[in-house]
């Protein structure tokens, strides 16, 4: 949660208090000391109530509205996807389980960083153990007379395939 001052503290605590004259109700609020409020519908003929955000950092103008800096829990209350607001508890919870996924995140990076390195290591064996054969077998000529006699190497042409029909 974040820290705010003395005076933005009881701003917050004035806009809480239920009085009658008020259009909205103060609803709950985030683990950030955003505070969500729900007022009548916008317009008549609608059931849906309208919902707003009030950021503890001082945004009000609706082009200030970052999706990401809000709960996924109340944008979907704000949404009216959700018909109830979400608990502290729930909140709480929910970070939680995003610091579990990303120090899970974590691990598999390092430990796919390392398979990529045994590979990589494998790969370049093959190629120097590949290579290194290339020199040995690259002579197709025998070579030496009488006990160092080494006979050449002699692969026979691809036969083709016969096809029956």
């Amino acid at each position: 949660m974040k820290r705010t001052g003395f005076i933005q503290r009881l701003i917050n605590r004035w806009q809480v208090i239920p009085l009658p004259w008020r259009r909205d109700r103060f609803v709950g609020y985030d683990l950030d000391g955003n505070m969500y409020f729900e007022g009548p519908p916008i317009r008549e003929g609608t059931h849906y109530p309208r919902r707003r955000v009030a950021y503890a950092d001082g945004r009000e103008h609706f082009d200030q509205y970052e999706p990401n800096s809000i709960p996924v829990q109340w944008q979907a209350w704000m949404r009216h996807t959700r018909p109830a607001e979400p608990t502290i508890q729930e909140l709480i919870a929910s970070e939680e389980q995003k610091q579990r996924t990303l120090q899970l995140a974590h691990e598999l990076d390092r430990q796919w960083d390392e398979q990529r390195a045994q590979l990589a290591k494998a790969r370049e064996d093959l190629q120097q153990l590949a290579a290194g054969e290339r020199h040995t077998t690259a002579s197709s000529d025998a070579v030496g007379q009488g006990e160092t006699f080494q006979p050449g190497s002699w692969t026979p042409p691809a036969r083709p395939v016969q096809r029956g029909g």
